[in-house]
């Protein structure tokens, strides 16, 4: 068998814990406060190991690591995915109404 790649992340390994993400349930209904252009939607990972990749919509956002601070501006429907060195994923799907 070859030797794992630097390019993609190894499959998960028993020695990482599970990933985890906070700062927003799934299924989750946030609402913009009155006279606010945008929503602040801090958020973090515990468990897991090594560097984290973030997306939003399936877009590459840039995050410090094990956390993310999203300022979002539009209405809409959103998912969150993080993904860690051992290829573990955690994602909450959530709106944004006005």
């Amino acid at each position: 068998m070859p030797a794992a790649s630097d390019h993609c992340p190894p499959l998960q390994g028993n020695d990482a814990a599970p990933l985890m993400l906070s700062g927003v349930r799934d299924g989750a209904v946030i609402r913009q406060l009155p006279g606010q252009e945008n929503v602040t939607l801090p958020v973090s990972t515990t468990g897991g190991k090594g560097r984290r990749w973030w997306f939003l919509n399936g877009e590459p956002v840039n995050g410090e690591n094990n956390r993310l601070s999203l300022l979002l501006n539009i209405a809409g429907r959103y998912q969150l995915v993080v993904m860690d060195e051992s290829g573990q994923v955690a994602a909450v799907n959530f709106e944004l109404i006005r």
